[in-house]
This record gives structure tokens, C-alpha cells and sequence, in this order.
């Protein structure tokens, strides 16, 4: 939990500020704002190679992630140094890309250090820390930026230090070396795909699902903060809405999704958290007023609240033990595959024909993926026993 509520920190800043900053600050073309937006999903895409590696150095996972953190935690200092937009982007994007690596390796810390009975209640803990970390920090880099918009550097001073205090609390978890049978790159990991035709199927619907939310998320930013076809909102009202009350009602589902998760068909549990993604998606972009927005960002905090849950562990309910980073590296590279495209086709979609076409389109995909999870419903792998 106290790794957890640095992370906080780091999610508040990528996923709100280093955008916003990019286009009130650094003026950055759509390449570089989309580059920003896929740079997590860059790092996932590595994932695979990554994992090899890091079974090669047969050091134990804690210690890899807290080396990761404190290159990130120096990439954003760094950031804090530049005013020109290509250190800008080109920082924080390998900040991402190092931060990416930690899902598939503590997959293992979490199989291995939560009993399987209550993995997700007590998983729901880390995502509500992290949720409560990351509402209080976007609310007060938002009001700095209003009052202290000279200041701005700071945003990524913080951000660098919560990195090196997540890197020593990484120190400090029980783990182990990889097996040496995870020792899988691109090729060897993706042959799981075809082992497997369940795992094919959810992986499916799991990319149908991030080209449907990933291609609007950017543009949620956009959108409230642009002056061409945007709203134009303070740099507080877009941390309200963006971090702060999608953090809250994220905090306030968390133990609910949790319980959720210990008990129901996966199947079930995935199709409730796309239809809340697919209300928020059609509501925010067909809102105008900020109480309306405000309901469409409680959606998707509830929605994250499981989802955070789903995304992390769904693999311990069909991998073989031993197997789980295996199994959740092809999954994160595939989330770096979808996450990668999504930013650019939804900027390229934006472009085309506007906010509101491209939140149907984006539903249009999530309402794909729904049937997708429901062709494999009653499958007895996806038991919550299993």
C-alpha cells in the first residue's frame, strides 16, 4: 500500500498534466500529444523481452522493479529541467515506458503473497490507496497550476521523488526470482495465444475493448481544456474531472468490485465494467455542462475501480501455477499493442469528424467486445474457484 500510494502520485501526473501541460505549455503537434499518450503502452508492448531479461539476471523481482522506478524517478527530474518539447515528451515517455514493466512482474508478487480466495479483496486495498494518492495530488497540482502556472516545473519534481520513494518501497517486497521456465520473448509468448483458444478469446475482447476506451481517453483532455471545439475548463475543473471524482467513486467501488471478483463468473464481472465504460464514453462527449460531466466521470471511476481489479488479476482465474507472468506479459503486450494505436486513431478520428462521432465509434467497439465476452460466458475455467 505504500508503493501503491506513490503510484498514485505518477498516475495522477501522466494521465492528467503531461498532457495538459503538452497543449497549454509546450504547444505539442498531435504526434508529440499522442506519443505522450501511448507511452505507457509502449512499455507494455516490451513487456515479453523485458521478462526474458529480467529472468536472466536471476535477481529477485522486487529489486528489478525498484531499479525501473528509480530511472523513471530520474527521466522526470530531468523533464522538470526542459522547457522544449522534445526532452519534454522524449522523458516522460521512457518514464512510461520503465514504470509499463511493473504489472507483469508483480503479477508473481501478488499469486505468490496473496492467498487465491481473497486476491482481489485484498488487491482492491493497493487500488484504493493508489485512487486516494492520486484525487488529493490532481486537486492540488491543478489549483498550483492556477495560481503558480510559472512554477509548472514542479508538477515533475514531485513526480520524480514519489518515483524514488516507490523504488524503495519495491525494496521492501517479499519475492523471488523468476522461474527459469518464464524465460519467453515475443515469439514463445505468443504461441500461448494459440495453445490456448480460451485465452485467444478474452484477449479478443480485451482489444476490442481498449480501442474503444483508449481512443477517447486523451481526448477527454482535449475536450475539456481545447479552445477548438472544447470547453476550455481551469486547469482545476479539469483535475475535478479527470482525477478527482473518478478517483472518488473509484475508492468507493474498489472493495465492492473486489468482493465481486473473489465470487463471480469473470465473464459477468467484465461485461457490468464495460457497460459502465460504454454510459461514461457516450454521456462526456455529448455533455456540455459541468454537473452532466461530472456524472459521466463517477461512471468511470466505479468502472476503474473493477477494472483495475479485472485487468491485474484475470489471469490467475486461467493460467497453469507457475505460468501467471507468462500468461499476463502477452496480455500486457497486447494492452502496449491497443493502447499504442489508440491515442493516434482517436487524434486522427478527432480530426475526421469531430468529439461526439468518434465516442460512437469508440462505443461501437465496446458494445463489440461485450459480445465477445458473452460467447465464452459459462466457460468452467472463468469460476471463481478456478
Amino acid at each position: 500500500m505504500v508503493r501503491s500510494s506513490t503510484m498514485g502520485i505518477l498516475e495522477a501526473g501522466f494521465s492528467t498534466f503531461a498532457l495538459l501541460l503538452a497543449i497549454r505549455a509546450y504547444e505539442a503537434t498531435a504526434y508529440g500529444k499522442a506519443t505522450l499518450a501511448a507511452g505507457i503502452s509502449i512499455g507494455l508492448l516490451l513487456s515479453p523481452m523485458i521478462l526474458s531479461l529480467v529472468r536472466a539476471t536471476r535477481l529477485p523481482v522486487n529489486m528489478i522493479c525498484s531499479g525501473l522506478m528509480i530511472f523513471a524517478g530520474a527521466c522526470l527530474v530531468g523533464v522538470s529541467l526542459t522547457e522544449s518539447v522534445v526532452p519534454y515528451v522524449a522523458g516522460l515517455a521512457l518514464a512510461q515506458i520503465a514504470i509499463a514493466q511493473l504489472p507483469s512482474l508483480l503479477i508473481q508478487v501478488h499469486s505468490s503473497n496473496y492467498p487465491e480466495g481473497d486476491r482481489g479483496k485484498l488487491v482492491s486495498w493497493n487500488f484504493i490507496v493508489s485512487a486516494t494518492a492520486a484525487m488529493l495530488v490532481s486537486y492540488a497540482f491543478g489549483a498550483f497550476l492556477d495560481h503558480r502556472w510559472e512554477d509548472r516545473s514542479w508538477i515533475f519534481t514531485t513526480m520524480g521523488f514519489a518515483s524514488f520513494a516507490g523504488a524503495i518501497a519495491l525494496g521492501r517486497l517479499p519475492s523471488r526470482p523468476l522461474p527459469i521456465d518464464l524465460a519467453m520473448g515475443f515469439r514463445a509468448s505468443f504461441q500461448l495465444i494459440h495453445q490456448d483458444r480460451l485465452f485467444a478469446i478474452i484477449l479478443l475482447g480485451w482489444m476490442l475493448l481498449g480501442l474503444g476506451w483508449l481512443t477517447t481517453l486523451p481526448l477527454r483532455i482535449e475536450y475539456l481544456g481545447g479552445t477548438q471545439g472544447g470547453l476550455d475548463f481551469s486547469n482545476q475543473e479539469i483535475a475535478i474531472l479527470i482525477m478527482v471524482i473518478p478517483s472518488l467513486a473509484r475508492i468507493a467501488s474498489s472493495r465492492f468490485w473486489g468482493h465481486l471478483f473473489d465470487r463471480l463468473r469473470f465473464v459477468t464481472f467484465r461485461i457490468a465494467l464495460n457497460l459502465c465504460l460504454l454510459f461514461s464514453v457516450i454521456l462526456f462527449f455529448n455533455a456540455n455542462d459541468f454537473y452532466a460531466l461530472c456524472l459521466a466521470s463517477i461512471f468511470t471511476g466505479i468502472a476503474f475501480g473493477g477494472s483495475s481489479i479485472a485487468w491485474s488479476l484475470w489471469v490467475t482465474r486461467l493460467a497453469p501455477a507457475g505460468k501467471e507472468a507468462a500468461y499476463m506479459s502477452v496480455h500486457v503486450a497486447l494492452t502496449g499493442v491497443r493502447g499504442m494505436m489508440a491515442p493516434f486513431w482517436g487524434y486522427y478520428l478527432f480530426t475526421q469528424v469531430g468529439f461526439r462521432q468518434t465516442a460512437w465509434i469508440s462505443a461501437g467497439f465496446l458494445v463489440l467486445s461485450t459480445v465477445c465476452f458473452l460467447m465464452i460466458r459459462k466457460h468452467h475455467r472463468l469460476n471463481p474457484s478456478n
